[in-house]
């Protein structure tokens, strides 16, 4: 059995992200990572490693990608190398931060629209999500913030806002569930 800590076979993720890379043969690479959040909790932290990393790669091996083409390809490694169902939107928001708004043109091609919160809005999300709410938590919670901004829901109430919490949710038009961010 392999030892754990630095010389542990590197998780598939991190290997096929360098793998997308010609990196040269008298750079040696370490990578550490570390998360609190587990893998599975749908908070985009795949995404965001792969494009972080990726994105350093492509400054290492002088390669000039724009945020917009890292992730891009950083979607490909999941999808393709990796072979997960990915939806576009963790790796584009990965280099944006922020708000998005994601219209998907033609899957995976999209428009993107970074979008300008005020102080306040952050305030009031960063206050009041979290990692352990279930998903109808969080879909009483924005039904809370649009019903106070007299916003209307885009769909009937059963099922919007949309919420998921990983791979296993139910899907868009299913409503939220008792499932754990």
């Amino acid at each position: 059995p392999e030892e754990p800590g630095p010389v542990s076979r590197p998780h598939a993720l991190l290997r096929h992200a360098v793998g997308a890379f010609a990196v040269p043969e008298d750079i040696k690479l370490e990578i550490s990572l570390s998360s609190p959040v587990p893998p599975g909790f749908a908070t985009g932290t795949s995404a965001s490693v792969c494009v972080a990393l990726m994105g350093a790669l492509d400054r290492l091996t002088g390669g000039g990608r724009t945020p917009d083409e890292i992730a891009a390809l950083a979607h490909r490694v999941e999808t393709e190398r990796l072979g997960r169902q990915s939806g576009i939107q963790d790796q584009i928001s990965a280099p944006r931060g922020g708000v998005n708004f994601i219209k998907v043109t033609h899957y995976p091609a999209s428009d993107v629209e970074t979008l300008s919160l005020e102080p306040r809005i952050w305030n009031e999300l960063d206050r009041r999500l979290r990692i352990g709410l279930t998903e109808k938590q969080i879909a009483t919670i924005m039904v809370e913030i649009m019903e106070s901004k007299g916003l209307d829901r885009a769909w009937d109430a059963d099922h919007c806002p949309a919420v998921f919490t990983g791979p296993e949710s139910a899907g868009a038009h299913a409503g939220p569930t008792d499932r754990v961010m």
